[in-house]
């Protein structure tokens, strides 16, 4: 008796099929599952290889203010000589100014 007339007389199928695709599925499921569990191994050891030993300890640096102090005060001494300089020249000599015309004028803007 074939499949089909098996179907057709007990209303379902036979033994003979049914053991066969239980095995085939079950054997395919046997196989995707190792295929699974080799990947989750692979993912597990690289995941373990990356992972520090131990955690570094951390290295925050401490601001001397003292330092950053001494800089600001150097930089205010340099522009007040800056300053200073510039003072005494205005002072004492005549400056002379020569206006050039620049892009801004050519353009026809008006400037200060």
């Amino acid at each position: 008796m074939s499949d089909f007339e098996y179907q057709m007389k007990n209303r379902g199928p036979s033994p003979a099929s049914t053991s066969r695709a239980s095995i085939t599925l079950d054997r395919y499921t046997r196989v995707i599952l190792t295929v699974l569990t080799v990947f989750c191994g692979v993912i597990a050891v690289e995941l373990w290889e990356r992972q520090p030993t131990a955690l570094p300890a951390a290295e925050a640096q401490v601001p001397d203010t003292a330092l950053q102090r001494k800089q600001l005060i150097e930089e205010a001494r340099h522009t007040n000589d800056l300053l200073e300089r510039i003072a005494t020249r205005l002072e004492k000599g005549t400056i002379k100014v020569r206006m050039q015309a620049g892009a801004d004028r050519e353009k026809g803007e008006r400037g200060p």
